[in-house]
């Protein structure tokens, strides 16, 4: 569990710890105006583990008050950045999911993990490929070295 909260705090996420194995975290994605939840509880099996993600997104009050305001002040203008925002966040929040379960992939797997391209190394927090001058990975944000 200690993996997973680092995971989503190097991602920008606040973490609250509901039980050993239950985790919730929130993240504002301030140009959306969405706060990202992500839910995780673990079930250990003793060798084995299964891990159970919700990840949803929901609007705060002062969030809400914006958008209001937007689409008294130009409705048609709100339903298109609304439609757009939808969109950026879907992939967000796919990408989000997607890069987490590689993580605990190559947590739970580090030798059958590909090796660098050239020129390139394992990011050492989410093993993500990144370039070797990085400072900063561009997966999950740790700093590096």
């Amino acid at each position: 569990m200690q993996r997973t909260a680092a995971y989503w705090r190097n991602n920008g996420y606040r973490i609250d710890f509901l039980g050993p194995y239950l985790m919730h975290a929130q993240h504002l994605e301030s140009h959306l105006g969405l706060r990202q939840v992500v839910d995780i509880s673990i079930t250990d099996y003793g060798e084995n583990y299964t891990v159970d993600l919700t990840l949803s997104a929901n609007i705060g009050d002062a969030e809400t008050a914006v958008g209001v305001v937007g689409v008294l002040v130009v409705p048609l203008a709100a339903v298109a950045i609304g439609a757009v925002s939808y969109m950026d966040y879907d992939e967000r929040a796919n990408r989000a999911i997607y890069n987490y379960w590689v993580h605990i992939y190559n947590q739970a797997n580090p030798q059958s993990a590909l090796p660098p391209a050239p020129g390139k190394m394992k990011c050492p927090n989410c093993a993500a490929e990144i370039d070797s001058d990085s400072k900063y990975c561009r997966n999950c944000g740790i700093k590096i070295g």
